[in-house]
């Protein structure tokens, strides 16, 4: 079954229980699958995507659909025999795979640290340090490199980014009447994130890590909201009262950490979250120089 590539459009759904996605591109042919295995109808566009993607085991391969009487076909896997469209839209399962930092794992992607440096119309990213606009509206400190996850506006390059808590991952373009532009980075694949940092502070860590280094239970950061308020625009992830995931909001030298509630000692204490070495697959708890030693 051939795929148009001018069609954009892209139907996702979160598995139900799972934090899998699946994801369903539209095929345009003229022709749908005839290899349906069952067919039901009355049903939404919506609705009939649940059905395929619930499949079990699943998620199904693909799934024709009717708008004028609503008719949702699910489509076996296999070789497909195809037949004239008749009105039915056909949609495809994509499986291709998204990893982590090349994607989202949360849907404002504060945590985004991947290389792509495009927007979502194809126009190339502008230098951050540069900052060819000005200071840009939503920016949380009047200087530009303190809204970065590492405290460094020239290290993300023309790479896109969420500085400023907008609706997800943008970057400055070249037009002065645009002059920023949202772009298209895909939710990732498996969005159980990572327990390990990319950099040394650690500040895009968005992992479930609960415990000091010391393994002392960590507090929820709005119990101390007296010592904490502050920090708030410095998370890469949203906090709410049951929040009490090791972070990094103001940039510790040493990477992710929480408050503790103990009768002594400090008030708060680093995490042991490791850097990930690329080469080995293996926890890595000193990097010099990019190396995993």
């Amino acid at each position: 079954m051939e795929v148009g590539s001018a069609l954009a459009l892209l139907l996702l759904l979160r598995h139900a229980g799972s934090t899998d996605f699946a994801y369903y591109d539209l095929v345009q042919s003229g022709q749908r699958s005839s290899n349906v295995r069952t067919e039901t109808h009355g049903s939404t566009l919506v609705t009939c995507i649940i059905l395929c993607a619930r499949e079990s085991p699943g998620p199904c391969h693909g799934f024709n659909y009717r708008k004028s009487d609503r008719r949702c076909q699910l489509i076996l896997p296999g070789n497909d025999l195809l037949a004239p469209s008749d009105g039915f839209w056909t949609f495809v399962l994509n499986e291709e795979q998204h990893a982590y930092p090349e994607c989202l794992l949360t849907e404002k992607g504060r945590e985004y640290v991947g290389r792509t440096n495009v927007t979502a119309s194809g126009r190339e990213c502008l230098t951050w340090a540069d900052m060819p606009y000005g200071l840009p509206n939503g920016f949380l400190s009047m200087e530009h490199w303190e809204n970065f996850l590492d405290l460094n506006a020239s290290s993300q390059h023309n790479h896109c980014r969420n500085p400023t808590w907008r609706e997800g991952p943008w970057c400055f373009v070249s037009d002065p009447n645009i002059q920023w532009e949202y772009c298209d980075i895909p939710m990732c694949t498996d969005l159980d994130p990572p327990e390990f940092k990319l950099s040394s502070k650690g500040r895009e860590y968005v992992g479930k890590r609960s415990e000091s280094i010391s393994g002392l239970p960590c507090a929820p950061w709005l119990s101390h909201i007296e010592s904490s308020e502050h920090l708030l625009p410095g998370f890469s992830d949203d906090v709410d009262a049951s929040h009490r995931f090791c972070r990094n909001p103001n940039g510790h030298p040493h990477g992710p950490w929480c408050y503790v509630d103990a009768d002594y000692g400090p008030e708060w204490e680093y995490c042991d979250v490791p850097f990930y070495s690329e080469a080995h697959g293996e926890r890595c708890d000193v990097r010099i120089g990019g190396n995993c030693i």
